[in-house]
């Protein structure tokens, strides 16, 4: 028994580099396979049919004929007339103007004032998640209050 428990010591003592190598590869196969999803996710927007409707902004003149008058930001709302049966679903568009150069930080403030978002970070997350923070166009949108984040996204970085 003694020349056994010998002959094992030796034995792991021997080999025992070989398996904390073999053990460390596993692990880390182990941990990259199970984490798959998030190195290869799909990051692409669903692509919608709801018709919406996005405005280029327009060229500014390189002569400013009033240095005290103030840049104009369209904050209209238009309101479909609901029938008297079904006033639930109100289509409520709401148009807003993103500046050259605002941060998304500023486009989700605005959208959540507008009332077009609920979460100022779900939104944040989302594009940090998409990878689009540096990809939102300056211009007027209309937006549809009932729009989700991604559809909002979705207009906000051209992506349709």
């Amino acid at each position: 028994m003694k020349n056994f428990l010998e002959r094992l010591k030796d034995f792991i003592y021997n080999y025992i580099d070989f398996v904390m190598i073999i053990l460390v590869i596993v692990l880390i196969g182990g941990i990259i396979f199970w984490r798959l999803d998030i190195l290869f996710g799909d990051t692409n927007i669903d692509e919608s049919t709801e018709e919406i409707k996005t405005e280029e902004p327009k060229e500014k003149p390189e002569k400013e004929s009033d240095p005290k008058q103030e840049p104009k930001v369209e904050e209209e709302k238009e309101e479909e007339t609901p029938s008297q049966e079904d006033t639930s679903k109100v289509d409520e568009n709401v148009k807003i103007s993103i500046e050259q150069g605002s941060s998304s930080e500023t486009v989700a403030q605005t959208l959540f004032d507008k009332k077009l978002i609920n979460d100022k970070r779900k939104f944040l997350l989302r594009l940090s998640d998409l990878d689009l923070e540096t990809n939102i166009h300056p211009g007027n949108f209309e937006l549809n209050k009932n729009s989700d984040i991604d559809t909002i996204i979705k207009i906000l970085t051209n992506k349709i």
